[in-house]
């Protein structure tokens, strides 16, 4: 993430004239003659994004550590001048930093100074003095950025450091501005300051616009602000990751675990107290899809506030299945509810979107079942249930027309096996070719073999449906007029499209 505050143009001296700032030491280049129209702060330097305007460049620690163990530290130094970097200010602990001497002739003749910011220099006072003096005399705007800053009592570099609540943080932002600071998703707002987890946009922090130094001040205050809630986050997740150890990883193996493998869990979570024996029904968050899965102690940490928004968090478990959240609300006994469960889906998704406004999950809702092969019926029934049903955010199990026979077949672990070594020629084909596979042999084993009305079924030409039934029977090298051969199949194709085909 890269963010850039912009004021009037200043040399690089004036600039850093303020006596805090002088403290700033010089690696290399010479600040006498160049000039600075804006100042930038980036994590990474692959989000540096080009300008035309000169600016200086803040660092953060772990970009500052990257760059000081950089190899090819001349190539790097070319790039951020192409980009319009005039000045680099490195923070963090780099002691005894030098650079050496083909890189500071390099940076004298592109025009280029390198500095190193004492570690008693916090990120945000540093950037708070750097735009307070691109502004000019804003001695009210840097007393309003120390005063938001003091209010956080958060170190941006200490990993432990004990972190406000998202409202919390809201609150103290807006007083600090005088005007609502706002968490959002970024589709309903034009710009902001966005908040990254897992490399996904969870949210944008926005603060009403405003003219001269007002501007400067929401500037920053809404940038260190994105960076403290993604922290929080973070933390939030591992804390609470950490509070129940094992217990929703060995749920988890549950879920996909063979026979044989979930006796030897069943023991292990009995150790853990977790409530097996009893009753439960699923809730399955999906989640949309991301360049990259999300990690377990990130969906964990989603588990926690979703349980917590249900009020009754002594009578639920979380686990995780195929890159989805499973929530799983227990009872001792049968609870035959009378509740849909519509409810606390409804109470589960509202406080996750408070958090993560941008994201848009779907929650599929499973029955009430007994035990650990229950528990798995009732996570495939929300599965089924979000396959059948791609629209609304919120999807029912309906018993009576999900054919629960076969959802309960499929949930048994050596039948699961079963299926995908009897269909995994077909699978192979990856992604949607292998659910069109599946999918155009059981419509044909569904019309007894009738390449009429397959065809007529799946709206295609009979060629191409003789096409590909031929394929997967040679793929699959089955007899399909030997009956049991032929049951089994059927079976194998309705259980993986309805319990097991990948969203």
């Amino acid at each position: 993430m890269c963010n850039q505050y912009n004021q009037v143009m200043i040399t690089l001296p004036e600039l850093l004239s303020d006596t805090e700032l002088q403290r700033l030491h010089l690696l290399a280049g010479d600040p006498s003659d160049i000039e600075i129209e804006q100042i930038g702060f980036v994590e990474e330097l692959d989000s540096l994004e080009p300008s035309d305007q000169r600016r200086l460049l803040v660092a953060g620690h772990g970009c500052s550590r990257s760059f000081a163990t950089d190899d090819l530290l001349d190539v790097t130094l070319l790039a951020l001048s192409s980009y319009g970097v005039t000045a680099l200010v490195l923070t963090g602990a780099l002691p005894a930093l030098r650079l050496g001497q083909s890189t500071r002739r390099l940076a004298h003749r592109l025009g280029l100074a390198v500095y190193t910011s004492p570690e008693s220099l916090s990120t945000p006072e540093l950037l708070g003095r750097l735009t307070s003096a691109l502004a000019g005399d804003a001695e009210h705007a840097l007393l309003s950025i120390e005063g938001f800053i003091n209010a956080l009592q958060v170190d941006l570099g200490q990993t432990d450091a004990e972190l406000p609540e998202i409202p919390e943080l809201l609150e103290i932002a807006s007083r600090t501005l005088n005007r609502p600071v706002e968490f959002r998703s970024p589709d309903q707002v034009g710009h902001g300051r966005p908040v990254h987890v897992d490399g996904l946009i969870v949210g944008v922090v926005t603060a009403p616009s405003e003219p001269g130094n007002a501007a400067v001040v929401a500037e920053l205050v809404t940038t260190v602000l994105a960076l403290v809630i993604e922290r929080t986050l973070h933390e939030q997740g591992r804390r609470q990751r950490g509070t129940a150890p094992g217990r929703d990883a060995v749920l988890s193996e549950l879920l996909v675990a063979t026979d044989d493998h979930a006796v030897r869990l069943i023991n292990q979570a009995r150790e853990l107290d977790v409530p097996i024996d009893g009753w439960h029904r699923a809730f399955m968050l999906l989640p949309p899809p991301v360049t990259e899965p999300w990690s377990p102690e990130f969906l964990i940490g989603l588990g926690q506030i979703a349980v917590q928004a249900t009020r009754q968090e002594h009578r639920w478990l979380l686990a995780r299945s195929e890159g989805a959240l499973i929530l799983i609300e227990t009872w001792g006994r049968d609870p035959r509810p009378t509740d849909s469960g519509l409810s606390q889906a409804n109470a589960i998704l509202g406080a996750l979107a408070i958090h993560f406004p941008a994201m848009a999950l779907r929650c599929g809702i499973g029955t009430a079942h007994n035990a650990v092969t229950g528990l798995r019926a009732s996570v495939a029934e929300c599965r089924v249930a979000l396959n059948r049903s791609r629209g609304p955010r919120i999807a029912q199990y309906d018993a009576a027309g999900m054919r629960p026979i076969i959802v309960e077949l499929a949930n048994a672990g050596a039948a699961r096996v079963a299926v995908r070594e009897l269909l995994q020629p077909l699978i192979a084909l990856g992604g949607a070719k292998a659910t069109q596979a599946i999918f155009t042999l059981q419509t044909y084993l569904d019309e007894h073999g009738s390449l009429a009305r397959t065809a007529e079924r799946l709206n295609l030409h009979r060629n191409s449906v003789a096409y590909r039934v031929r394929q997967a029977r040679d793929l699959l090298e089955v007899d399909i007029g030997d009956p049991d051969q032929r049951l089994a199949l059927q079976l194998a194709c309705r259980a993986y499209l309805l319990t097991m085909v990948p969203e």
